[in-house]
């Protein structure tokens, strides 16, 4: 969670995240909501105000399950073991998170077939933001080259 739209605070996220305050805070959802799109974006709001489904908060006590499980995750005799092909796209522009996440994972997991895009047209929400066409375009091609047959319903639904 270091992406430019993190609140300055951020070096007093411990005090809540080990403390009984992880019970109780919640960290509001504010503008860019992770969408550089500014229609998808106002729609986003639409639906907050109507109270319609969308996440106007996220709990603490979740924030700290992510970054225990990054933590997790990002112990380099994890990531060695990660043989599968790996999609993986991270936007230059994200919001919360640099792309230095997706570059140690990227460059971390022994995985033969293993293709890294960076985004510049969206915030953190790729797949409803500005790039979400190349991101399916090229999901499916990732899907139809590891696994040498044509994937033609998806592309078919996708269109």
């Amino acid at each position: 969670m270091d992406g430019w739209s993190i609140p300055w605070f951020r070096f007093l996220f411990p005090i809540g995240l080990y403390t009984v305050l992880k019970f109780f805070y919640v960290f509001p959802e504010t503008e860019p909501f992770g969408i550089k799109n500014e229609a998808v974006r106002k729609k986003i709001v639409k639906m907050l105000v109507a109270n319609d489904g969308a996440l106007d908060s996220f709990p603490m006590l979740c924030v700290l399950e992510l970054l225990k499980i990054s933590k997790f995750i990002r112990k380099k005799e994890r990531m060695k073991k990660v043989t599968a092909p790996i999609l993986l796209f991270h936007s230059i522009k994200d919001d919360l998170t640099s792309v230095k996440s997706a570059e140690s994972v990227y460059n971390n997991i022994s995985s033969e077939s293993k293709t890294f895009i960076k985004l510049d047209n969206s915030y953190h929400l790729i797949t409803l933001d500005n790039d979400k066409d190349f991101v399916a375009k090229k999901t499916i091609e990732f899907i139809k080259n590891i696994s040498g047959s044509q994937v033609n319903e998806i592309e078919e639904s996708y269109v």
